[in-house]
């Protein structure tokens, strides 16, 4: 290799330090630079230190229609490796990438699909030293990036080497490092032209001709040294001449690369152009592929003169283009019709249904109801094996291929598209295709799409501009069981907008209507819902629709997940200031739950970490809390931000301050960006709480203060963070704040009337009054709910705080401050426990 001696430097000391922890190489530069030859050299040095796991995959263009397709190329050489994961990762992996197993009816999320890969990676790792080789990432399809993006970010101490690439240039769509990878341990290298000396040896090399000075000055001139582009021309210049090449007022200077490469196609014979177009239109060309789509004795004559040419390179049984931009130049030489013909005739010979779907599409010059319906076929399948971009593509087709008398399919088409866009987070173009879904539906379908619109609303604008799209839709709608559904997400809506009373109407008019329709799955989530509101309201427990609740899903056998009413029991139990009711409960669920129903563990043991918490078992809690990570990494949920926040919160009150501050800022950063706003101002409640045991009362103002703007309306339960506010701007003199921040609290408090929130209250209460100057009246507020008036509160943690504040009400309380030592002894509350020491 010539003139590249510092970029396979850099290749060797990455595969050297891959071998001790995760290292990285991303080589960036226009078409025809060279990248690909380093990362063929990298592949060959790794192969020849014979221990270690080699895995490669190039990209195509065509690559983007076949989801997955670069990850699966990627990781077959491992797939054995497969049986060690946990079976919710086997299932993910068979579906999706290995396409060995049918998706279930509710399919696989991305998220499982990148869990798996990354556990994958980590046994090949496990079993030896790995080495990952990516060329062309600008052309893997987007559910493989996303996927090894989840994987390379989750690389922490694995001997795992990454080189990759992807092209840069004036011309190209940026592809940035962070975009995939984003670690300090990967370094990006630009790689750059070459000398002019360097160009003479390539095109001495490759050509076998000489270049004169002024010619070789020249053409670097021309080509910035990019050794492709110097190639061809020097090949272009060369043709029919002998000895030094010196024809400086000929040469060839295309304005652009293209025709260079164009040039080179022009050239070849009939017989071989026809072999590179198959070659061009094919995702996954192959010698025996070929020979179906032109069959007769001349296709390999053809072959073999595309090869000798260097326009088709050949690996074995496969094939390829010598250049990407030489694949877009032989299709393009097609007319419309030919073109329409080859993908035609190619759709009958390829397995791949993506690929054949891609294929059908690009054949139909006007709207088609067969292809429309395979298309779609596909695009429905895309979704259902976690591979949303590939959906969303596919539906927009069958959308645009759908004739113009069927509304209901082409809206339906749209509406899937809309659905895969916005589970790929991209919401602006969701909503634009839901829109689109909207304006093609029959009237009576009106009201679906727009509470489909209201929802991706939701998401991207916030509750207040969801709320009258949800409304709207109620108005149009006629369907009984989509009316109760929608009653339900208007209930869920106008709790944070108004209020849980004024919600209630919205949820039981849901639970009559889900009567009416029998539906045991849309009952559920119906009297779960209008249960919750019930007891956020204050109007208690409601016991008989709890019963009949459970005995519904019970008798259906329906899936325990989140918003389940056995799970809402637990949770309203849990917040009822009885936990110790909820965790036989939850501890029947788990017992119950099916070995392998990663599902139900999860959001089960989120809800029993949650009651131990606030029964005073933090040892236990802390144990739940690891299971509970453990579980959505296998299964590879982008709502973590819900589960780090839980062991954030059980480290923070442990006193394991630094663990409890890294899982809250990752609980931030994981929320904010998969739009779980509900975690983030609970999140910072953790931060501001660490913050307040350390001492640092004006860190704590400064963060709570974002969570006091976020605040859910209605149930205390969703201001954990104001106690700790008014105690931090009490101390901070800011007495008028606290006042003011504790007002719609305590009318909440007062509406829902839990002795434990008047607990709490009466604590910040008496902080108040103190930093008023009316102690006595501190006191006698306070002194209700300390331990020595037998007070007994849901959480043990807010009794040893009560008799902490109450010690130190200007009375010294020794007798007060001794029992508040002994409770945070009791829970293991350390920090806490050294500050009433302290006194």
């Amino acid at each position: 290799m010539i003139g590249r001696e510092t970029e396979l430097a850099e290749v060797a000391g990455v595969l050297a330090a891959g071998r001790n922890g995760p290292a990285g190489l991303h080589l960036v530069g226009p078409a025809g630079v060279g990248k690909t030859v380093l990362l063929r050299a990298a592949r060959t040095m790794a192969k020849e230190q014979g221990d270690r796991t080699v895995l490669v995959a190039t990209a195509t263009q065509h690559h983007g229609a076949v989801p997955y397709g670069g990850l699966a190329d990627l990781v077959a050489p491992i797939a054995s490796l497969v049986d060690k994961l946990p079976p919710t990762q086997q299932q993910a992996l068979a579906v999706a990438v290995l396409a060995e197993a049918a998706p279930p009816k509710e399919g696989v999320e991305r998220n499982a699909v990148a869990a798996a890969v990354t556990g994958l990676l980590r046994q090949a790792a496990e079993a030896s030293p790995t080495v990952l080789i990516l060329d062309d990432l600008q052309w893997f399809d987007e559910s493989s990036r996303s996927v090894l993006a989840y994987a390379f970010r989750r690389i922490e101490a694995e001997p795992i080497a990454t080189i990759t690439a992807a092209r840069r240039g004036p011309k190209d769509e940026a592809f940035e490092l962070g975009s995939l990878l984003g670690r300090d341990t990967v370094r990006e290298r630009a790689v750059e032209g070459l000398t002019v000396d360097q160009l003479v040896a390539i095109v001495r090399q490759q050509l076998g001709a000489l270049l004169s000075v002024s010619t070789a000055i020249r053409l670097h001139e021309a080509t910035n040294g990019n050794p492709l582009l110097a190639l061809e021309i020097a090949r272009v210049l060369a043709t029919g001449r002998q000895g030094v090449l010196d024809f400086v007022d000929d040469l060839p200077l295309p304005d652009r690369f293209e025709r260079a490469l164009a040039d080179r196609v022009d050239t070849i014979t009939p017989a071989a152009r026809q072999v590179a177009t198959v070659v061009a239109a094919l995702t996954r060309p192959t010698v025996g592929l070929l020979r179906q789509a032109l069959p007769g004795p001349a296709v390999l004559s053809g072959l073999q003169a595309a090869v000798d040419a260097n326009v088709v390179e050949t690996q074995g049984e496969e094939l390829a283009i010598f250049h990407p931009l030489a694949r877009a130049y032989l299709l393009d030489r097609l007319d419309e019709s030919a073109r329409r013909g080859l993908h035609e005739r190619l759709a009958q010979l390829v397995t791949d249904r993506y690929e054949r779907a891609a294929h059908l599409a690009a054949s139909a010059a006007q709207p088609d109801q067969r292809i429309a319906d395979d298309v779609a076929n596909a695009a429905q399948e895309a979704s259902l094996r976690g591979a949303p971009a590939t959906a969303a593509a596919l539906a927009e087709e069958a959308a645009r291929l759908t004739p113009a008398d069927d509304e209901t399919s082409r809206a339906d088409r749209y509406g899937l598209a809309a659905d895969a866009r916005f589970r790929a987070g991209n919401t602006d173009l969701a909503l634009d295709l839901a829109e689109r879904a909207l304006h093609s539906a029959p009237q009576d379908r009106a009201g679906s799409f727009i509470h489909r619109i209201g929802r991706i609303q939701l998401e991207r604008d916030g509750i207040a501009d969801a709320l009258p799209k949800y409304e709207l839709a109620i108005q149009l709608t006629t369907d009984r069981g989509e009316r109760a559904l929608l009653y339900r997400d208007l209930a869920v809506v106008t709790r944070y907008v108004e209020s849980p009373r004024a919600a209630l109407k919205h949820a039981q008019a849901a639970v009559e209507l889900a009567d009416q329709v029998t539906d045991p799955a849309i009952q559920s989530e119906c009297i779960a819902t209008l249960a919750h509101l019930h007891f956020n309201s204050g109007l208690g427990i409601p016991e008989d629709l709890l019963e009949r609740g459970v005995a519904l899903e019970r008798e259906h056998h329906l899936p325990v997940q989140n918003g389940s009413v056995r799970l809402t029991e637990v949770l309203i139990r849990t917040w009822s200031g009885r936990p110790d009711r909820s965790l036989p409960l939850v501890r029947r669920i788990i017992d119950e739950a099916v070995p392998d129903d990663a599902v139900t563990r999860t959001y089960a043991l989120y809800h029993r970490g949650i009651a131990e918490w606030r029964s005073g078992h933090w040892t236990e809690a802390r144990a739940t809390a690891e299971q509970v990570v453990q579980l959505v990494d296998q299964l590879g949920w982008g709502t973590r931000g819900a589960f780090l926040w839980l062991r954030s919160m059980v480290a923070a009150h442990l006193g394991d301050l630094d663990r409890a501050r890294t899982d809250a800022i990752d609980s931030i950063t994981v929320s904010e960006h998969t739009g779980e706003r509900t975690w983030v101002p609970l999140a910072r409640w953790i931060l501001g709480f660490v913050a307040l045991s350390e001492g640092d009362t004006q860190g704590t103002v400064a963060m709570l203060k974002e969570s006091d703007k976020l605040r859910q309306s209605g149930d205390p339960a969703g201001a954990l963070y104001l106690p700790d506010f008014v105690e931090a701007l009490v101390a901070t003199g800011q007495v008028a704040v606290a006042e003011a921040a504790m007002e719609p609290w305590e009318q909440a408090v007062e509406e829902l009337g839990r002795v434990e929130a008047h607990g709490v209250r009466a604590r910040c209460r008496a902080l108040v009054l103190a930093a008023k100057g009316q102690v006595d009246q501190a006191i006698e507020e306070l002194r209700p709910y300390t331990s020595a008036e037998g007070w007994e509160s849901y959480e043990p943690f807010q009794v040893a705080r009560n008799d902490l504040t109450f010690g130190q009400l200007g009375t010294g309380d020794k007798q007060a401050i001794a029992a508040a030592a002994r409770g945070f002894r009791a829970l293991g509350a350390v920090v806490w426990e050294a500050k009433a020491l302290a006194l």
